[in-house]
């Protein structure tokens, strides 16, 4: 019975992640995505070091490397953030 329940307590938890994904998808843009990936990741830490692939954190968000680049590319623009190498700064304005 005990296996029972926790097998449908984490069905339902996923269950959830998984409405919640479709609702960012559809509500939030890239850029939107991509910062909350990040805050998910690292907290509101002001670095981050990019441990997994673009192409992986473009998948984690639902987009593909190239628009991901764009984004990094927006948001360097912007001052939001700057890159070093596998680093990136987010920077307060």
């Amino acid at each position: 019975a005990e296996f029972r329940s926790d097998f449908i307590t984490n069905l339902m938890k996923k269950l959830r992640y998984l409405a919640q994904q479709i609702v960012d998808l559809s509500t939030l843009t890239v850029e939107e995505r991509f910062l909350k990936f990040i805050l998910s990741q690292n907290g509101t830490n002001g670095e981050y070091e990019m441990t997994i692939s673009k192409k992986e954190i473009a998948s984690a968000i639902g987009t593909n490397p190239e628009t991901l680049s764009r984004v990094f590319a927006s948001l360097k623009e912007k001052g939001a953030i700057s890159i070093n190498g596998k680093k990136i700064k987010f920077l307060r304005k």
